[in-house]
């Protein structure tokens, strides 16, 4: 799990919101590419009461 609001500490949380997105399907893609098998995907969380944007892997 990252938080991309940490990560990058200049970044605004709707820009973090977008690179997370990104972030969320590069891995996606790459888990179904190279484990197709695995069960895990990649989720995107946004906590808008707080302003934090995490990207995680979790089984499916």
């Amino acid at each position: 799990m990252i938080e991309i609001t940490s990560l990058l500490g200049d970044i605004d949380y709707d820009e973090a919101a977008e690179l997370g997105a990104v972030i969320r399907d590069c891995w996606n893609t790459k888990l179904n590419r190279q484990f197709p098998d695995s069960g895990f995907e990649a989720r995107l969380i946004l906590e808008d009461d707080l302003d934090e944007v995490w990207v995680t892997l979790c089984k499916q």
